[in-house]
Parts: C-alpha cells; sequence; structure tokens
C-alpha cells in the first residue's frame, strides 16, 4: 500500500505543531540524536520559513522580506496561505 504524500501545507503545519510543541513544553527531545531542542527548533523556524516564502511567492505572487522574524512569517502564513 502506497502512503499518501504529503502536500506542502501539511508539511508547514505539521512543523509548526512540532515547534510550538517544543516551545510550550508539550514535547520534549528524549535522545539528542538530531541536535539538542534549541538546534531542532531552529531547523524548524529555517524549514517553515523557507516554505512559506515558496508558498507565498507560488500563490501569491508576493515575495516576504528577508527580515521578517518567524513569528510574523507564522502569522502571515495563518492569514494569507492556510485553507479555513
Amino acid at each position: 500500500m502506497k502512503a499518501k504524500k504529503k502536500t506542502l501545507r501539511e508539511e508547514i503545519e505539521y512543523r509548526l505543531g512540532m515547534y510550538f510543541g517544543l516551545r510550550s513544553g508539550a514535547l520534549y527531545v528524549r535522545d539528542e540524536k538530531f541536535g539538542n531542542q534549541d538546534q531542532i527548533m531552529k531547523q524548524l523556524e529555517s524549514d517553515v520559513t523557507q516554505d512559506v516564502k515558496f508558498l507565498a511567492k507560488k500563490e501569491l505572487d508576493k515575495s516576504l522580506a528577508s527580515d521578517l522574524s518567524f513569528r510574523d512569517v507564522a502569522l502571515f502564513y495563518k492569514n494569507y496561505l492556510m485553507k479555513k
């Protein structure tokens, strides 16, 4: 049986869930195989930012500024790109 390929939106929402779960303390890093919590959160921030910029360019023909904070990128996704 083939696994369903995740869409970019699903990937972004999964990574945002992981990020905010780690940040709130609901999730934790048990083994540091892929880095400690700070390194993992930085990687999640980077991945989400890159994917949101790509989606904004593709769907809205908008370029996001490179100096936006992660909070701004997450809010942009929520307000303009997330399917309701």
